[in-house]
């Protein structure tokens, strides 16, 4: 029969972790590769989210720049359909003043043929 006193289960408990420690300590320089593997795939996640910023930044750029020049090109617009729209009142002021002068010449005429059938030849 075996006898183990608390002393013995002690020391059995610290052989197991001796055991347990050698068994882990192997695996450590595997366990911080892996480590270091997973990190560096991250940094490099990270960076290539960097590069996809500073592209998106350039993009911002690019719109608002295309922004300006869209806004510039609508006042341009803006600008010459008023233009045009002065023009079309005066055109149409005109219209109006020659049709007025259309009416005084036509009275001009109407008084003229008065004038000229009271004379005979």
């Amino acid at each position: 029969m075996h006898h183990i006193d608390a002393a013995g289960i002690h020391l059995a408990g610290i052989g197991a972790g001796v055991v347990s420690y050698l068994e882990v300590s192997d695996k450590i320089p595997a366990l911080v590769t892996q480590r270091d593997t997973e990190h560096k795939a991250k940094v490099d996640e990270i960076a290539a989210h960097t590069k996809t910023k500073a592209e998106l930044d350039a993009s911002k750029a690019q719109l608002a720049a295309a922004t300006t020049e869209q806004s510039q090109a609508s006042a341009s617009v803006a600008q010459n359909v008023e233009q045009i729209s002065g023009m079309i009142y005066e055109s149409t002021e005109s219209v109006k003043a020659a049709n007025e002068n259309v009416l005084v010449l036509e009275q001009l005429a109407g008084e003229l043929r008065q004038s000229v059938a009271r004379f005979r030849i």
